[in-house]
């Protein structure tokens, strides 16, 4: 279990180190999103979650969509690792920063970010009941800066959050 449990870590802190490498200006933005707005990067991720699945759920109705529904479950799943490696690697950078390092400037730095993120994350994620809505809350609030990132909406932008 313990070797399970590493290998998804080891997994995970890859696949932010590469998204971080190969895209650092829209990972940035990311980042710079949802660290500067959880709240508001965390309503979105869950607006965007509840679409994925309500659409799922309304294909599934029609005779011709429910053949549909398992690429909208597919979408649904892969919108969630996607959330989960971006909240990842923006809490990686919001630890270090509170280290007082210096945001990521080259890949090394984006490297350890999303390492230190997604390692201190999945340690969090152990602890009973707690940990489970910690992960929930940073995939949904990854997937919500994702979102944000994609649509750009306009409308309450000047709300706080």
């Amino acid at each position: 279990m313990l070797i399970r449990f590493a290998i998804r870590l080891v997994v995970v802190a890859l696949l932010a180190r590469l998204t971080a490498a190969v895209l650092p200006a829209p990972m940035a933005q990311m980042r710079r999103r949802l660290l500067d707005r959880p709240r508001r990067a965390l309503w979105f991720g869950f607006v965007a979650k509840s679409a994925l699945i309500g659409a799922g759920v309304v294909l599934a109705m029609t005779l011709i969509g429910i053949f549909l529904f398992p690429a909208m479950a597919l979408l649904a799943g892969l919108a969630a690792v996607a959330g989960y490696v971006v909240g990842g690697y923006a809490f990686g950078v919001g630890l270090l920063r509170a280290t007082r390092r210096a945001l990521p400037a080259d890949w090394r730095d984006r490297a350890l970010a999303a390492a230190t993120g997604t390692v201190v994350a999945g340690l969090l994620g152990l602890v009973p009941v707690l940990g489970w809505l910690f992960l929930l809350a940073l995939t949904l609030a990854g997937l919500g800066a994702i979102t944000l990132h994609t649509l750009r909406p306009r409308f309450f932008v000047g709300a706080a959050g």
